[in-house]
């Protein structure tokens, strides 16, 4: 597959819809290995977002994902793909820390 990022891609799945929150549900397609934190790319080979979760049942998933711009309008059915090479996501962002509750 020829692309702008020269990135060597392979499907993950199809485009459902955008949630409320934002964030793209995806389903993913059958015997596709994928991980938290996967960068995702539309099929020009433009970085789209970042998989936050897996959804549903182990062998027939959805995803979330995190877009990378809030603007993106998918089309229901598009497809999604995951880069072949070592990409590594790194979150400089600081974590947010859940306050404990206090016993009364």
């Amino acid at each position: 597959m020829s692309n702008t990022n020269h990135l060597a891609l392979s499907e993950v799945g199809k485009v459902l819809h955008k949630a409320k929150s934002g964030r793209l549900i995806i389903k993913i397609d059958e015997n596709v290995s994928i991980n938290h934190n996967t960068l995702l790319f539309n099929s020009s080979g433009k970085n789209i977002g970042l998989l936050n979760e897996l959804i549903g049942p182990v062998k027939s998933p959805y995803a979330s994902i995190i877009l990378k711009d809030d603007k993106f309008n998918p089309i229901s059915g598009n497809k999604i793909y995951k880069s072949n090479s070592k990409i590594q996501y790194h979150s400089n962002s600081k974590k947010i820390k859940k306050r404990k509750s206090r016993d009364k």
